[in-house]
């Protein structure tokens, strides 16, 4: 955005992304980039809302002492990419101010919009915490059914036969286990709490070990791949995307799964229906066609895979179904996370 332009503005929306290092530690350059641009600008009786993810405090560390006598707002997005069951327009909205008069003014502003609710909180940081907690809650959650898979998996029983089973209690929320957790919240967000912790002195174990275990999915999903694997038969990973009918391949752990075949020099090739032949060849990874497979991997289980399972599975095809899409034995049978059908 052109200074002049931000200058006529009356408020201002900010949602950059804010993802993590390497080594998994907040980076937050593009909020500090927008606070640098905003620092240009006379922000006198400006609303100022940060809908960025951000830790406790970051809000007001980064955007609070600006130029001018403004008003500042944390308002964190909670999109869901691709779930058209829950648009934007349903989901209600989260604001807390550094002050009454910001909430008051950003609540207005969300009131006029959107038909969804929007719900005041006391702080920048407890708005910030709300989207800690959301996406830890899942993170962790799902950590525990890919843990409560692997046991399954051991003991014969289908996992997700045993979840659809709990969730007919009014108390049980359902997650379901997979080769691992993608996109820019769930597997990100929960960095930036265990690290803001830290500088609390409060230990995260739970939430620790819950990273841990779904990155350590994809694996789980590759020992499988192993266990039917030799030497002259390929595998064809189906789906790069984070999640199902987008083509987000951000932290996904489909493009995670496919390093790791490289790594091992295992022939493969990738399709994915939302990615061009170009965007999977940028990636470093050969694009195949919707035709028979030895060996199927599920990276992604997108709806268009019922209709390409009968061009991709024969007699002969095995299948890793590291989404759970499968319910019933095809080609040769389906291993998948934490039930089998062979």
């Amino acid at each position: 955005m052109e200074t002049n332009v931000a200058r006529k503005q009356d408020i201002l929306i900010i949602c950059v992304p804010t993802p993590v290092t390497h080594q998994k530690k907040p980076d937050i350059r593009a909020i500090r980039s927008v606070a640098a641009f905003l620092g240009g600008i006379e922000l006198d009786g400006k609303l100022v809302i940060n809908e960025s993810t951000v830790a406790p405090g970051m809000t007001r560390e980064v955007f609070g002492s600006l130029r001018g006598e403004y008003y500042l707002v944390c308002s964190p997005e909670r999109v869901d990419p691709g779930n058209k069951e829950k648009p934007v327009s349903s989901i209600p909205k989260i604001v807390g101010g550094i002050d009454d008069n910001s909430q008051l003014l950003a609540k207005a502003l969300y009131e006029s919009v959107l038909d969804n609710p929007v719900v005041g909180v006391n702080s920048l940081e407890t708005a910030e915490m709300v989207k800690m907690l959301e996406n830890t809650y899942r993170a962790v959650n799902i950590a525990l059914v890919n843990e409560f898979a692997k046991l399954c998996e051991a003991s014969g029983i289908d996992v997700v036969e045993v979840i659809n089973a709990a969730k007919t209690k009014w108390s049980f929320q359902p997650h379901y286990p997979g080769i691992g957790v993608g996109g820019h919240c769930i597997p990100v967000d929960p960095y930036y709490l265990v690290e803001y912790a830290k500088k609390k002195h409060v230990d995260l174990p739970l939430v620790s070990t819950g990273l841990r275990e779904n990155e350590e999915m994809v694996d789980h999903v590759l020992a499988k791949v192993l266990s039917v694997y030799q030497k002259g038969l390929r595998v064809f990973v189906y789906g790069l995307a984070y999640k199902k009918n987008v083509k987000d391949i951000r932290e996904s752990p489909a493009v995670i799964f496919c390093q790791l075949l490289k790594k091992r020099s295992i022939p493969f090739s990738v399709y994915d229906p939302f990615l061009s032949k170009k965007e999977i060849h940028d990636l470093g990874f050969e694009s195949g066609t919707v035709s028979t497979v030895d060996i199927l991997v599920v990276g992604t289980d997108h709806n268009q895979l019922a209709a390409d399972a009968k061009k991709l599975i024969g007699k002969h095809t095995a299948v890793i179904d590291g989404r759970n899409f499968f319910d019933k034995k095809v080609g040769k049978g389906v291993l998948g996370v934490g039930r089998s059908f062979v």
